[in-house]
């Protein structure tokens, strides 16, 4: 049950993520925009009519260069389940937050966690998960640039609005530990309903 109310938290928190991300991604393209590095090859200037004689909707798109869509898109969506995967991890704790599911007797010991604590007891597979979609989403990222569709900073400016639109919605719908920000999670802190609920999926 549990985990049938994560998957739905997530999903909500993934669906928020990618849409937000593409609103403001087409309203920066269409308010902002520049030209794209191959616009003089849509384009197809002649020079017996002045003006380009490409595709109209080709040439209507190399107008709209900033931000990177793949980029904001990359990162909004695979940023969000890097951060996911790094919560699960346990990897975005303070060294002063309780593990996710921790008892009170491993609250002390929770207390000297860092972030490295992982490769110092030689359990490193947090990290590589982790770090694996935003590789992905810099590899996309790049790929524009390589093909001379977005100069740089498009892709950066795309990147960057990704993520931290990624970052604001996964803090809206979990906490650092990857606990759902629902009602259903928070009912009895002591000790009730979810607390039941938890014991009984992890049991």
């Amino acid at each position: 049950m549990y985990a049938l109310l994560e998957s739905h938290v997530y999903l909500l928190a993934f669906m928020a993520s990618f849409w937000f991300n593409l609103c403001i991604t087409d309203l920066l393209k269409a308010f902002a925009g520049r030209l794209r590095p191959d616009f003089l090859d849509r384009c197809q200037w002649s020079d017996l009519h002045h003006a380009c004689t490409g595709d109209p909707r080709v040439i209507m798109e190399g107008r709209r260069s900033w931000p990177s869509g793949h980029s904001s898109i990359a990162f909004s969506t695979l940023g969000f389940l890097a951060l996911f995967l790094a919560a699960k991890g346990g990897l975005l704790r303070s060294p002063v937050t309780p593990a996710p599911h921790a008892t009170p007797a491993t609250h002390i010991a929770d207390a000297r966690w860092t972030p490295l604590t992982p490769w110092v007891k030689g359990r490193a597979w947090p990290f590589v998960v982790a770090v694996a979609p935003l590789l992905v989403a810099g590899y996309i990222a790049i790929s524009r640039t390589v093909q001379h569709i977005h100069h740089p900073t498009d892709v950066i400016s795309g990147s960057l609005l990704g993520f931290t639109i990624a970052t604001l919605a996964f803090r809206n719908y979990f906490t650092w530990d990857g606990t759902p920000r629902s009602p259903l999670v928070h009912l009895d802190d002591d000790g009730g309903d979810y607390t039941r609920l938890r014991d009984a999926d992890h049991a």
